[in-house]
């Protein structure tokens, strides 16, 4: 059965015709068109066709075909791989090793304990191993690409670990440090590693970053200097509490518990944590218009609070009101050795809702986004 396609309005089909310009223009200089999965949403159909890149001093951003409001960095698919082991690595070991075993739990403790020196050099070595084999992989490493929140808060971690220990975190010792050396750096360098792995998640991961900046709005920093430990359980509770993934639930709740053993066992860690969410800026790490609009229509967990249908009726009533266009598309190119001076296919092309197979061109789906790689004609675009 066919789908029936949506009534467009006037101002509708004029903008889609304009965005179709706008890719043939592309298409014909043969520009890449990049496509982001779940830039609108979690649900199908949500994808966002970046038209260009933006870079403003506040991070690399997206401007999407149809839209003005500016998606925050660019999860590219080489980055989102590399993270995805790290992820895959840190969550099955903590679910298969950690959390089934009361016997390692209290091995792990014990050693933090009785052989801490030890301890903390494993976890530098990892972390260390992590940044370089993993996480050097990612499409950029400058932290001035970043976006704003994630600039922010590892600026500030830095500064904090500068005054805390004072030490330089860019410095030599720091960042090439010999893998024998066992000593008081050592700390340092596993606290702001794992940072560093946190805010590279959250900034590929809009899935993290949007649900990190909520509970950041939520952070009390009164409840901080009298408890870091209580009040980083309240934020994990929100988190819980707003969450619609029973994956996620566990994940929350097993981090959870390792942020507060930790505190409780490194009081040096819990002091430098204290500092630093002080430090922070709480106005620089909440979500702006942009951010709020991209995490509207995720029925996987409940922004700031708002049940989805509300939220839904929010993305809906933004999109009217800034004139958003979200559309799907589908790349459609010639296939190699195909020869590319079809006449027909230069001249003329049918309807948008039938392709060009009819006119003998052969086409190989790339990006799902249909465009004539001869004329850039866009064989099919059609409205969300």
């Amino acid at each position: 059965m066919n789908q029936e396609k949506p009534q467009l309005s006037e101002a509708e089909q004029k903008a889609l015709e304009l965005i179709v310009q706008q890719i043939r223009e592309k298409a014909e200089k043969k520009q890449p068109i990049p496509i982001i999965r779940g830039a609108f949403g979690e649900i199908g159909g949500c994808e966002g066709s970046v038209q260009e890149f933006v870079e403003d001093g506040q991070g690399v951003k997206c401007k999407f075909f149809g839209c003005p409001l500016l998606y925050k960095g660019f999860p590219e698919k080489k980055s989102l791989e590399s993270l995805g082991l790290v992820k895959a690595l840190l969550t099955k070991f903590a679910e298969e090793v950690v959390w089934r075993s009361r016997f390692v739990q209290l091995f792990i403790v014990l050693y933090a304990v009785f052989c801490r020196r030890k301890f903390i050099h494993a976890l530098r070595i990892f972390t260390y191993l992590t940044r370089v084999l993993v996480l050097n992989n990612l499409i950029y490493t400058n932290l001035t690409k970043f976006c704003y929140p994630i600039q922010h808060f590892l600026t500030v971690a830095k500064d904090t670990a500068r005054k805390h220990w004072d030490i330089d975190p860019d410095g030599k010792m720091m960042m090439t440090e010999d893998r024998d050396y066992i000593g008081k750096r050592e700390l340092p360098m596993v606290v702001l590693g794992v940072l560093y792995i946190i805010a590279m998640i959250i900034e590929f991961d809009n899935a993290y970053r949007f649900r990190w900046q909520d509970a950041m709005e939520n952070l009390n920093k009164e409840s901080i200097k009298k408890d870091i430990r209580k009040e980083l359980r309240r934020l994990f509770d929100i988190i819980i509490s707003r969450e619609h993934n029973d994956m996620m639930v566990a994940k929350w709740r097993q981090l959870s518990k390792a942020t507060d053993v930790v505190l409780l066992l490194s009081p040096d860690t819990k002091s430098y944590f204290t500092e630093l969410f002080l430090a922070i800026n709480l106005e620089n790490i909440g979500m702006d218009e942009a951010d709020w609009y991209y995490s509207l229509n995720r029925p996987s967990y409940d922004s700031r609070g708002w049940k989805y249908a509300d939220r839904l009726k929010e993305f809906e009533r933004i999109s009217k009101e800034k004139g958003i266009v979200r559309f799907n598309m589908q790349l459609e190119m010639v296939a190699p050795g195909q020869n590319k001076a079809t006449t027909e296919c230069t001249k003329k092309h049918p309807e948008a809702d039938t392709d060009c197979e009819a006119l003998g061109c052969k086409y190989t789906k790339i990006n799902h986004v249909h465009v004539c790689e001869i004329c850039g004609f866009v064989t099919k675009i059609q409205k969300r």
